[in-house]
């Protein structure tokens, strides 16, 4: 075989393999990933209880039943959690954001759960959704549900 015969071939091996890898447009490269559909959610939770009673010792925050978060420890009287990792590609329409006390020093005990939920997508203005109650009993293991609508 000829140089330029095995040059040609070479040439047409990578012009094929750079069309399909994407780059058969003249960019040059792979084409950019598809941009996510859907919206972007972030939730803060703050759950406390009265009287800076230590009752907390095992508690979850659920999206839509998956699990996002966990409070495993000594008893506390307070959680926090500012999940700064987001929800990707939510849908539009009604979700849930749960609280679950798996564990606590009695039961049924009062608790005051305070957060937010915020909504956002590119080119649109974020949306805040209050996630918040002055005081409600759990038991243990029962869910505290806030439905939510995303637009």
């Amino acid at each position: 075989m000829s140089r330029r015969t095995r040059s040609s071939l070479t040439s047409l091996g990578l012009a094929l393999l750079c069309i399909s890898c994407g780059g058969g447009d003249g960019g040059g490269g792979p084409t950019a990933p598809p941009v996510p559909t859907g919206r972007t959610v972030q939730v803060t939770m703050v759950v406390g209880g009265f009287n800076f009673s230590r009752t907390i010792q095992d508690a979850r925050l659920l999206w839509d039943n998956t699990e996002i978060a966990r409070y495993s420890g000594p008893a506390t009287y307070q959680v926090n959690w500012l999940l700064l990792t987001p929800i990707e590609r939510v849908g539009v329409g009604s979700h849930t954001v749960s609280l679950v006390i798996d564990r606590q020093t009695r039961s049924p005990i009062s608790y005051r759960l305070d957060g937010a939920l915020t909504s956002s997508a590119p080119g649109r203005t974020p949306e805040v959704i209050p996630l918040f109650v002055s005081s409600t009993p759990l038991r243990t293991g029962q869910p505290y549900v806030f439905r939510v609508d995303i637009e």
